[in-house]
C-alpha cells in the first residue's frame, strides 16, 4: 500500500496517494513511510499538518538525518524558526558534514536576518555539495545584497553563469535585473535581460 501511495505521488495523482497512505495509517499508525508521504503532501497544499507528520516521522527515526532536515525545511516553510533550529539540533555532528544541514542552516540564518551566517553556510553547502545549483543560486542571490565589492561581484558573476542552466536561469536573471535597479545600470542592459527573462518557459505573469 505505501508503495501503492509512492507511485501515484510520483505520478501527480495526490489524491490515491492520500487515500494509500492513510489506509496504511489506519492500519499501522505509526508508519513513518506512510506519514512522510503525507507531509509531502501537506507541503504542497501549505497545510500545516506537515509539521505535525514531520515531527512524529523524526522522533520514530531519530537516526535519520534526512528526516530531521525535512523536518527543519517544513518549518521554515511555514515560518517557525524556532521549530526549525529544534530539528537542526538533533542532526549529529556526522550529519553536520552534509550540504543540506548547511543549506537548512542557512535559510534559517536568512529568516534571522544573519546574512552573515546564511553566507557561511550557503558556502559550505556549495563547497560540500558543488554540483546543487540551488545552493549556488541562494548564495548569489545573497551576495548580491552584500557591500563588499568583492563579494557582490562573485555572487554576479555565478548568476550570469547560472543563466545557462534551464532549472536556475529564470532565478537567476529576476536577481540580475533587480540588483541592475539597485545598482542603476543601464536601461538596455536591463530591457535585455528583461526579454530574456519573458522568453524564458517558466516565466511567471509577473515576469511579463
Amino acid at each position: 500500500m505505501v508503495r501503492r501511495a509512492l507511485v501515484a505521488l510520483q505520478h501527480g495523482d495526490d489524491a490515491s496517494a492520500s487515500l494509500a497512505a492513510r489506509s496504511v495509517l489506519q492500519i499501522k499508525s505509526n508508519s513513518a513511510p506512510a506519514m512522510r508521504i503525507m507531509a509531502q503532501l501537506a507541503e504542497k497544499t501549505n497545510n500545516r499538518a506537515a509539521l505535525d507528520f514531520r515531527h512524529k516521522v523524526a522522533d520514530l527515526e531519530p537516526h535519520s538525518v534526512e528526516d530531521a532536515l525535512a523536518w527543519a525545511r517544513s518549518a521554515l516553510q511555514f515560518n517557525e524558526p524556532a521549530i526549525a533550529e529544534q530539528a537542526l539540533s538533533r542532526i549529529d555532528e556526522e550529519g553536520h558534514n552534509e550540504a543540506g544541514y548547511h543549506a537548512a542552516a542557512a535559510a534559517l540564518a536568512q529568516v534571522r536576518k544573519d546574512d552573515g551566517k546564511a553566507n557561511r553556510e550557503w558556502q559550505l553547502a556549495v563547497q560540500l555539495d558543488p554540483s546543487e545549483t540551488t545552493y549556488q543560486l541562494q548564495l548569489a542571490t545573497l551576495q548580491l545584497r552584500s557591500t563588499n565589492q568583492d563579494e557582490h561581484a562573485s555572487g554576479k558573476e555565478t548568476l550570469m553563469k547560472l543563466r545557462n542552466d534551464p532549472k536556475q536561469r529564470a532565478a537567476a536573471t529576476r536577481a540580475l535585473i533587480s540588483d541592475g535597479v539597485t545598482q542603476h545600470i543601464g536601461t538596455q542592459d536591463l530591457l535585455s535581460l528583461a526579454r530574456d527573462l519573458q522568453s524564458y518557459q517558466d516565466s511567471t505573469i509577473a515576469d511579463r
